[in-house]
């Protein structure tokens, strides 16, 4: 098992996606030989689920090679990743989609997904539930659902009015 599985359990879907994939025998090869000249960064996306975690980092030790991966789950921990490179230095910070971030990225590393879903199991039978569950309870608690419910509810209001008229 990869010391990344954790990661690659709780993304978005890996539906798709084979075990034996050629990532380790073709291109890691390569990043690990352009790692020993070079900062090599692998960044990807699409990990954001409303049960998940948006961020993940890790600074591999061994190879230099640092694996970044965002997802954006419509939830509020939602944010993005602003990449600033200045004179060779790679700096990253994060912009809050939601409530207020306070962490730098290096802190979504492999103990804390670690430590989350070992405190935060989610089955893989739950996860769709929590995932409607968590966009209905969103939408009802949205200001602008209820702007558009309470202006369109006295025109239901009026056509019942008519139709009882009509009918009588």
């Amino acid at each position: 098992m990869s010391e990344y599985q954790i990661v690659y359990n709780h993304s978005n879907s890996n539906k798709g996606y084979k075990s034996d994939d050629k990532f380790n025998s073709i291109i890691l090869p390569i990043l690990n030989k352009l790692a020993k000249e070079k900062n090599i960064f692998w960044i990807s996306g699409d990990i954001g689920v409303s049960w998940s975690l948006p961020l993940f980092y890790d600074k591999n030790n061994k190879t230099g090679i640092c694996y970044i991966a965002n997802g954006i789950g419509d939830t509020e921990k939602d944010v993005l990743i602003k990449i600033n490179i200045q004179d060779g230095e790679v700096k990253f910070s994060l912009f809050s989609l939601g409530i207020e971030n306070k962490y730098k990225l290096e802190h979504y590393n492999l103990q804390y997904w670690n430590m989350y879903f070992k405190d935060n199991q989610v089955s893989s039978e739950n996860k769709y539930i929590y995932t409607i569950l968590s966009k209905i309870q969103r939408m009802l608690m949205h200001k602008y659902y209820w702007v558009g419910f309470i202006s369109f509810l006295p025109i239901i209001l009026l056509f019942l009015f008519i139709k009882k008229r009509l009918s009588s």
